[in-house]
């Protein structure tokens, strides 16, 4: 996955960069009011890459990602089930997410909080954000506070839009956001791993 998201952003880059130099170079050849036609043009290549084609891949992929997190997850709640010889199945949990039904679930059935790293409330977090692209257009609802301060401290890589326009409050994710989201999951798996090895799963 890591390989696939070094790649894309890779090629969004390249493709900005690209557009950019065809830009530069046309203006050597062009009188003025020929490359401000131009411009005009070429705003729409630009306006798609960065305003549309971008964005709906980041965005797809850390649906992506998120969603086989939430895959593992179950699974390993299953195996906890079957390795245990536990009677409780798993399900999820009235007005809960999947990733806090499991973190219950296996507290429940073992003893052991996996959600108590420092990682699992950036999990939580970035949860909220996949749930708000999935279900409502991207625009955060529930958690807005914890997503917001989440915002205001990784600018870099996440932001809110229109809330200066107009209030949409939607979010957005920057360039290294997908980056930072697999290498909080592989930090959160692998803290959780160390403390389920009690287990022997």
């Amino acid at each position: 996955m890591r390989e696939y998201v070094t790649r894309m952003e890779g090629f969004f880059r390249s493709q900005k960069a690209h557009l950019e130099n065809v830009v530069k170079t046309q203006k050597e050849h062009m009188t003025e009011e020929q490359y401000d036609q131009y411009l005009e043009i070429m705003s729409d290549d630009f306006w798609l890459l960065n305003s549309k084609f971008t964005p709906l891949m980041r965005e797809s992929t850390f649906v992506a990602i998120m969603s086989l997190l939430e895959v593992e997850l179950v699974g390993l709640c299953h195996m906890i089930k079957r390795q245990k010889h536990i009677s409780a199945t798993f399900t999820k949990l009235p007005r809960a997410t999947t990733l806090e039904s499991v973190r219950e679930y296996i507290k429940q059935q073992t003893g052991i909080n996996v959600g108590v790293q420092p990682t699992w409330k950036t999990m939580d977090t970035l949860n909220t954000i996949r749930n708000a692209l999935v279900h409502n257009d991207g625009r955060i609802k529930g958690k807005k506070n914890q997503v917001n301060g989440y915002v205001r401290r990784n600018r870099k890589i996440v932001g809110i839009y229109g809330k200066r326009r107009f209030p949409s409050d939607r979010i957005e994710l920057k360039d290294g956001f997908l980056e930072y989201t697999i290498d909080i999951l592989i930090k959160w798996s692998n803290a959780a791993h160390r403390r389920l090895e009690p287990l022997h799963i």
